[in-house]
């Protein structure tokens, strides 16, 4: 999205409750031995991102 410095601070304060359950499920993921370390990143990075497009509204285009 290519938040600036002060965009990326409001968007987190907006936002709190929501980066706090992915962190959280994140967590939770990474205590899980070796299956855990290897899908909690992945699994993380998928649920913030489909987080972030949902709140911004943003279109994705698939053709890339």
């Amino acid at each position: 999205k290519r938040f600036s410095i002060k965009q990326s601070i409001d968007y987190s304060r907006t936002h709190r409750w929501n980066i706090t359950g992915i962190g959280t499920g994140f967590m939770l993921l990474l205590m899980i031995p070796l299956v855990g370390w290897a899908t909690a990143p992945t699994l993380g990075t998928i649920a913030a991102t489909i987080s972030t497009i949902e709140e911004t509204g943003q279109k994705v285009s698939m053709k890339d």
